[in-house]
């Protein structure tokens, strides 16, 4: 679960990198946990090298929080219809432009 969060916040990091917009419902729930998502990345991608807890504290403060795991829900379906909806127009528009080089 934690290397989901860790992967979605880094989807989420590509998606500002590159100035997409997101707007809305979207947008409010990226807001909401975005610091606790990044840091979560962090602790699953960056292990420390001392420790001596066996759950990192930015794992910790993640799953402190009980909607996190909702909104976390909700921004992943939020993508998968995103790239869903980017697949099929590209889809269409390759299809569109063999039908006029192929007629």
């Amino acid at each position: 679960m934690f290397l989901w969060y860790a992967l979605l916040w880094s989807v989420i990091e590509a998606f500002q990198e590159r100035e997409i917009d997101i707007r809305g419902p979207l947008k409010d729930d990226i807001d909401q946990v975005s610091s606790v998502l990044r840091r979560c990345r962090n602790a699953v991608l960056h292990v420390p090298r001392n420790t001596n807890s066996r759950l990192d504290q930015r794992i910790q403060d993640l799953v402190a929080n009980v909607e996190t795991a909702a909104t976390v829900r909700r921004i992943s379906g939020a993508f998968g219809r995103i790239f869903v909806e980017e697949f099929k127009r590209r889809t269409k528009e390759n299809r569109s432009k063999r039908s006029r080089q192929n007629p």
